[in-house]
């Protein structure tokens, strides 16, 4: 669901939560911020209302200017939406599942906390996650493009790019890399993705090593400084 917050500035933003049983909450995140400053919108928005016309998610909300002059406006997004389903999959998964993704370009930071399959039904090229060179992100540390926390998850057939370094710190990593993946669980199968244009392409937790992994047919490449770092002796990796 979307819902309108209100931070310590007291400016209202719009961000959404999932849900599996319309009580307990979880997977909170910013969706939408405020306007440029002075702009219609540049002071809160909120009241967020969404269509969905197929994979165009159409947003109605309200927005203030610096005078308090509130006025209605329209959002058009193809992918946010789509994010919000992928995270609400994973929420809503038990140990096991499989999880499918159409083709699109997700803006936004993928958490895996379960133990899931996770494939994209058209391969890396239709597929893609998009770190969109953030900085913060609402999951706390840095901002990898994929986030894998718990063990035995597979992640197949995306394009992983942009994750930028920040000054964000990672359990079992350290000072945060802007990397396309980071692993810090056991038994993780990444197969058929193209991981590219991120400071790092894959970072396996050494500090608290991540083990059993398997790293097999996936392209690492155009990566800024690594393409694969961390504890790699009890992993295996393929071309």
């Amino acid at each position: 669901t979307g819902y309108s917050g209100v931070a310590g500035s007291l400016i209202a933003k719009i961000g959404s939560a999932t849900s599996t049983d319309g009580i307990s909450w979880g997977s909170r995140q910013l969706r939408w911020d405020v306007g440029p400053t002075g702009s219609w919108d540049g002071r809160s928005v909120g009241a967020p209302f969404v269509l969905m016309d197929g994979e165009k998610a159409m947003m109605w909300y309200s927005g203030v200017d610096p005078l308090l002059k509130v006025g209605i406006g329209l959002a058009i997004n193809y992918t946010t939406i789509r994010a919000a389903l992928v995270d609400a999959s994973v929420d809503a998964s038990a140990a096991g599942d499989t999880i499918l993704v159409h083709p699109g370009t997700d803006k936004y930071q993928l958490v895996v906390d379960k133990q899931v399959v996770i494939r994209s039904t058209d391969g890396p090229a239709q597929t893609i996650i998009d770190a969109d060179r953030q900085t913060t992100t609402s999951a706390g540390g840095g901002y990898p493009a994929v986030w894998i926390k718990a063990d035995n998850v597979t992640l197949q057939g995306f394009t992983i790019k942009n994750a930028m370094p920040t000054n964000g710190y990672v359990p079992g990593i350290g000072p945060s890399p802007g990397a396309g993946v980071i692993v810090i669980a056991h038994g993780a199968k990444l197969r058929g993705n193209v991981v590219r244009d991120n400071q790092v392409g894959l970072v396996l937790a050494a500090t608290s090593p991540s083990l059993n992994n398997i790293i097999a047919a996936n392209t690492i490449e155009d990566n800024t400084l690594f393409g694969i770092i961390g504890d790699l002796k009890d992993s295996t990796i393929g071309g």
